[in-house]
């Protein structure tokens, strides 16, 4: 499905796993929700939490078009976010805000990115929107 420049893009395993579509490396472990205009959203089902009632916290990873250098000299190229959607209500809100992906594990690093924004509409934010309508298909089939 395809929504201005960007397109959903599910992929899933025989018994409705969310799968890799055949990436490895830095890819393993993040699985592509939509794609285009140069980057591509991401989620990481093992750091999936249901909160009930259709609601989900989990971390998202949006590549971008170029390397950069985070503070310790590393390169990455994509920034994680935590986010909640809210399934039932197509909305969404950011938790912690755009972390090099090299600082995801780093715990003690997060207290300066979270943001812990009100709820939003997603509307009109094609990605975002594109994004939470892949993740919650996988929701539905995974009964999560």
């Amino acid at each position: 499905m395809r929504t201005g420049g960007w397109a959903r893009r599910l992929c899933l395993g025989a018994a409705l796993a969310l799968v890799a579509c055949g990436r490895d490396g830095d890819d393993a472990g993040w699985n592509v929700l939509v794609e285009g205009d140069g980057g591509e959203i991401s989620v990481s089902p093992a750091r999936v939490v249901p909160l009930g009632g259709g609601t989900y916290r989990l971390w998202l990873r949006d590549r971008i078009g170029s390397p950069e250098v985070d503070a310790d000299g590393r390169s990455y190229d994509a920034f994680v976010s935590q986010v909640e959607f809210d399934c039932g209500r197509r909305r969404a809100r950011e938790l912690v805000g755009e972390i090099p992906q090299t600082m995801l594990d780093e715990t003690d690093t997060h207290a300066p990115f979270a943001v812990d924004e009100p709820w939003r509409p997603v509307a009109d934010e094609p990605r975002m929107a594109q994004a939470l309508a892949a993740f919650c298909d996988f929701a539905r089939a995974k009964r999560l």
